[in-house]
């Protein structure tokens, strides 16, 4: 099995700065991404192959992210994209598939910069085809150029659904509306803390002024509570709800969509730091589990880092702050580089999260998280997408002692599909709370286990020991199954 002093992974803001920081200090450093282009959701942009129209110029995010990237291969970063890692064992044991083949390497240090996913809680008609998140959204109209829709409601909560609503009208979809949950009350309270960063402010006025130009309404204080449709989404309910998001009954009413756009924020992305055997903790006030980390962002597992929004979601300049913090850490545990310099380095980059932090408190408070829209589901709505678990099979399990998410998986199989439980562990973990009282950290999460992303049988095969391949190969003479079972 090859050693490499640090292997990175994750290609978007944080890995990059990561990846090219340790490398710039003299590390070997590979760069792993299952995307075929870095530059993770935030820079994500079209195939080279689709090219750019003669009459339109080059994304300016494009441009920036070629920069990064040559930035990371000046310091002598390895890149593997196209490549999934699927399994940590050991703590720093890292496997590999790409393209049907597997590869298992051990590295010294190791950086988790996987980003995060969408929360989207369940309502009714969620699972109707052209109801997509607001991710997936802009990974649609930055990956591929096409619209999820004609006629698009976007709603939920968060700054992400202003620039997701901006960045439909400009690709020529009608947005029939923003709907967020949270009245936003107290953004004056945090005109302090918003003044000191006057480029946030010019971008979120930036979005307000082509929502505003294209005649976009924007309800503050309103909740989607279903989607209705046959074969696809045809229309949408919306509803007025109060502090706490609880739909206010009576002020119902319908709109004709043909795509809901619907995200509430995002949940880090722990899986990995969860398969590296790192401590986790409950955040209430985000709603979601963290690792454990201390200030150059190390785990409780020697030389793992997490950097970026799998460590909390502040945003791409916190991620990249971020990366490169764990990319001095990298350095400074392989004795690369004066350690004065470091440590200058690092108290520079702190002071600078710790205006970040406060700016994420802030719009925390301004998007003040309710809890009602988890108790928008119906008896007969799926919650775990996957394995196509409804809400009334989860209450009765949970009414019958099962009170934690592995013990749900265990007796349900709520969180044993593709996505591994990442769109349904905190959903459920509101349901126990609606139904049995028990909180969310109590609820604890499911246990982690590879693969944790999706890799052939043929692959899985091929990545066994020698020892454990010819034990197989015993066992079918003694005619048990083609698998060894």
């Amino acid at each position: 099995m090859r050693m490499v002093e640090c292997v990175v992974v994750g290609g978007g803001p944080a890995g990059i700065a990561a990846a090219t920081t340790a490398g710039a200090a003299g590390v070997e450093t590979w760069l792993v991404d299952e995307n075929e282009q870095l530059g993770g959701q935030y820079y994500r942009r079209l195939p080279p192959q689709f090219g750019v129209h003669p009459a339109k110029k080059e994304p300016r995010s494009a441009l920036q992210v070629a920069e990064l990237i040559k930035r990371a291969r000046d310091a002598g970063v390895s890149f593997k994209v196209g490549t999934s890692v699927w399994g940590i064992f050991n703590g720093k044991e890292v496997h590999l598939a790409s393209c049907g083949a597997t590869e298992a390497i051990r590295a010294k240090t190791l950086v988790l910069a996987p980003g995060a996913h969408d929360r989207v809680p369940p309502f009714p008609g969620w699972t109707l085809p052209g109801v997509v998140t607001a991710g997936g959204a802009q990974n649609l109209l930055k990956g591929s150029g096409v619209l999820p829709g004609g006629r698009v409601l976007v709603a939920g909560s968060g700054p992400l659904l202003l620039q997701t609503a901006s960045m439909l009208v400009e690709a020529g979809a009608h947005v029939v509306g923003l709907c967020e949950a949270a009245s936003l009350g107290g953004a004056w309270r945090q005109g302090l803390t918003l003044v000191q960063h006057p480029g946030l402010l010019q971008e979120a006025l930036g979005y307000m002024w082509i929502l505003r130009r294209a005649r976009v309404p924007i309800w503050k204080g309103t909740i989607v509570t279903r989607a209705t449709g046959s074969t696809q989404v045809e229309g949408v309910e919306v509803t007025r709800c109060d502090p706490l998001w609880q739909p206010i009954n009576g002020t119902q009413r319908s709109l004709e969509i043909d795509a809901l756009v619907v995200g509430y924020g995002f949940v880090p992305a722990i899986e990995l730091s969860r398969l590296a055997g790192c401590d986790h903790w409950y955040d209430a006030v985000a709603d979601t589990w963290v690792p454990v980390r201390g200030p150059n962002l190390e785990c409780s597992v020697e030389g793992v880092f997490v950097a970026g929004d799998a460590g909390g979601v502040l945003g791409a300049k916190a991620a990249t702050l971020q990366g490169c913090l764990a990319g001095i850490a990298v350095a400074t545990r392989l004795g690369r580089g004066p350690t004065a310099l470091h440590e200058r380095m690092s108290s520079l980059i702190q002071r600078r999260l710790r205006k970040l932090e406060a700016l994420g408190r802030g719009l925390s408070a301004i998007y003040a998280r309710g809890e009602g829209h988890y108790s928008l589901a119906e008896p007969d709505t799926i919650v775990c997408r996957c394995e196509e678990v409804a809400l009334r099979d989860i209450r009765a399990s949970a009414l019958e002692g099962n009170v934690t998410l592995n013990e749900l998986r265990a007796r349900l199989r709520v969180g044993m599909g593709q996505c591994q439980g990442r769109l349904c562990a905190t959903s459920i973990a509101h349901v126990l709370r609606l139904t049995c009282g028990i909180r969310p950290e109590l609820a604890g999460f499911y246990t982690a286990r590879p693969p944790v992303r999706p890799i052939s049988l043929a692959s899985l095969v091929a990545s066994m020991p020698a020892g454990a391949v010819a034990m197989r190969g015993d066992r079918q003479a003694e005619g048990s199954t083609p698998l060894g079972l």
